[in-house]
């Protein structure tokens, strides 16, 4: 049912694991192309997929790394 809803099958995806992530199988991104080429996202925490257009992310990694987002993490996670 899953698959259907996405119009493929995540566990088919050739995904790959951020060099960020704590390397574990729990709390890592994980990132893979879709078959249509959009970005496919998801969490080994989680089931769940998110979907973007590559743009869409291009522009969330740049105002990640200007630092657009550093309220909503925990200081202890923001690098100085």
């Amino acid at each position: 049912m899953f698959a259907l809803q996405l119009g493929f099958d995540p566990d088919k995806l050739d995904w790959q694991r951020s060099s960020f992530s704590n390397g574990a199988n729990t709390g890592s991104i994980l990132v893979a192309l879709t078959p249509d080429g959009q970005i496919a996202l998801k969490d080994t925490a989680s089931p769940t997929v998110l979907v973007c257009r590559p743009l869409d992310l291009a522009c969330f990694a740049a105002a990640a790394a200007a630092g657009e987002y550093d309220r909503l993490a925990p200081p202890s996670l923001i690098a100085t």
